[in-house]
């Protein structure tokens, strides 16, 4: 068929992924990180641990905390990264 012809104008089929990058080790400070690319979009994570909580009514000793924090790549975060951070969080 026609659809099945066709190429994207980087070459790619209709239903084929742009090849991803993983770079492991990025943030040096941090106790392990990966940075994970897909086209143009990147997502950077971060492992820091184990850290004391401060407030003991929120220590969880069976599990583990999960903080998120969005950023757009400029400009300051706002109201779509805090929404997005809440979701993330919410299903870890």
């Amino acid at each position: 068929s026609d659809l099945i012809e066709r190429r994207r104008p980087d070459g790619r089929k209709p239903a084929q992924l742009r090849p991803p990058t993983i770079e492991f080790g990025p943030i040096k400070r941090a106790d392990g990180s990966c940075r994970f690319s897909l086209g143009c979009s990147t997502v950077i994570v971060a492992i820091y641990g184990p850290q004391s909580e401060n407030i003991l009514s929120k220590q969880l000793l069976d599990r583990a905390r999960v903080d998120v924090t969005a950023r757009a790549r400029t400009g300051m975060p706002g109201p779509a990264q805090r929404a997005l951070e809440l979701v993330v969080a919410q299903h870890c």
